[in-house]
């Protein structure tokens, strides 16, 4: 892309060889708009342009022409804020003379007319006449496209127009490469949730410039999880697809502070005061309602972000926190789209053994301090689980409760041999709770719960997550 610095508008032309290889019309919708908002990124000042796809003979023959309109009418409905749509098929109209003998490339005498025919519609586009038409074949595109680049550059006054005329297989793999914070803007900032500091970290697309806005993503981590477990598969590449993202670390995970016990009573005082006094901090602590506050906090951060637009959010969450994203997303109308992967939204069902007797048992006696103010190491009952749970909370804690109030595109994503919850009476209720008044997808992946976050099974999550949050919150 670096060939392509001083240009003042792209014009592309991309999505006919997706059909090819068998991609369904919502699949190249998302790729074409993740190529767009790469475009934006990359080059914050060029004004982009998108060609139609043509339907060309071979098409025809493939019956694909209906899935090649439907793609058009999509790209055409949401011109005009990123992109502005050029109409190809008026030119050709599907005229066998201008296409080559295998009904699928054109010929020289179709380029020719094709710089005549767009000329002036192009001229009113960009307000000039200086351009360059270019037929960029694969294996032409680096030396044909540089050497027009140059030659522009060395002999006119006026900015360069790069029109790329070629059809490319547009995969997620070519627009999310990040690999690491090194490819992407990377800071660490600080987020208060109920007078504790939160360590967080924001990511954003490299380039970015101080007057450009784009959509967040807001990355709630699950029970035990961390703003680290989030930075290597996560956050820069959501980052690199043109989003501003958000993780942070929970109340006593990670890099954030925990909650502070003074081990002895504190002198009175009307006012606030300093103290020299001896504490215990607290660490590991598994509370959903104090964590909720936290979500919401960074919820908060993130929409007061000055390059974010901030009723334009999404929300991701993970294991517990896919539980807590709904929740979020039910309750702030700024959240436009929420992936729930893995989450266990059903505390109904999945604490049913222990009765709501008990829970107000151990609620009486921390009240009374008899058990401690947080809980400890007695209240871990599951090895593959870190920390330190409140069950009776957990019990009080059912985002189910919140369904109706969910209004938003909500993709589910869960591990086909889930072992920590019953899947059927969470995420597939979920699903069937949602599916006929929302745009709701459900997905399992084969294995367990941890095998969604490695090899093959993180990728492809990804890929969906990232996918419907583009669909959604991209212009």
């Amino acid at each position: 892309m670096s060939i392509l610095a001083a240009a003042k508008h792209i014009l592309d032309y991309c999505g006919s060889n997706d059909l090819i290889f068998g991609n369904n019309s919502e699949q190249i919708i998302a790729n074409l708009n993740n190529l767009i908002t790469h475009l934006s990124v990359q080059f914050p000042k060029a004004q982009i342009g998108y060609f139609s796809i043509l339907n060309y003979p071979q098409k025809q023959a493939a019956k694909q022409l209906p899935i090649i309109e439907y793609i058009n009418i999509h790209m055409r409905k949401h011109s005009g804020y990123r992109y502005y749509y050029f109409e190809f098929n008026d030119a050709v109209r599907n005229q066998e003379k201008w296409f080559a003998d295998d009904g699928l490339h054109l010929t020289p005498n179709t380029y020719e007319m094709l710089n005549k025919f767009y000329q002036p519609v192009i001229e009113t586009w960009a307000g000039y006449s200086q351009y360059n038409l270019i037929n960029c074949t694969k294996n032409r595109l680096p030396i044909t496209f540089k050497r027009n680049v140059m030659l522009n550059l060395n002999n006119q006054k006026k900015p360069l127009i790069s029109l790329l005329m070629f059809c490319i297989t547009l995969t997620f793999s070519s627009l999310s490469k990040a690999t690491s914070i090194n490819d992407v803007d990377h800071q660490e900032v600080t987020v208060w949730s109920q007078g504790v500091r939160l360590a967080a970290d924001i990511y954003k697309p490299k380039g970015l410039t101080a007057d450009q806005k784009l959509p967040g993503i807001l990355l709630v981590p699950g029970w035990g999880g961390s703003k680290e477990n989030l930075k290597k598969n996560y956050g820069p590449h959501f980052a690199e697809l043109g989003f501003i993202v958000l993780a942070f670390d929970y109340k006593s995970w990670g890099e954030s502070d925990g909650p502070i016990v003074p081990t002895e009573a504190l002198i009175y005082s009307d006012e606030a005061a300093k103290l020299d006094i001896n504490v215990t901090h607290i660490r590991k602590i598994v509370e959903p309602f104090s964590m909720l506050a936290d979500v919401r906090a960074a919820l908060h951060y993130l929409g007061g972000e000055p390059q974010v637009i901030s009723d334009n959010l999404g929300i991701w969450g993970t294991s517990l926190g896919g539980g807590l994203a709904m929740i979020m997303a039910a309750s702030d109308n700024r959240i436009k789209v929420l992936v729930d992967q893995m989450g266990p939204v059903n505390y109904a069902h999945n604490l049913r053994e222990m009765p709501l007797a008990m829970a107000r048992k151990i609620e009486t006696l921390t009240a009374r301090g008899v058990l401690p103010a947080f809980p400890d190491a007695t209240m871990a009952k599951n090895p593959a689980l870190k920390g330190y749970p409140n069950w009776a909370a957990m019990k009080r804690f059912n985002p189910m409760d919140y369904v109706q109030q969910l209004k938003v595109p909500t993709l589910i994503i869960d591990a086909e041999n889930e072992t920590l919850f019953d899947r059927t009476q969470n995420g597939v209720l979920l699903y069937n709770s949602i599916k006929d008044r929302l745009d709701a997808k459900y997905i399992a992946y084969p294995g367990g719960h941890y095998d969604l976050y490695k090899g093959d099974n993180q990728k492809a999550a990804f890929k969906e997550a990232s996918d419907w949050l583009v669909k959604y919150l991209v212009p």
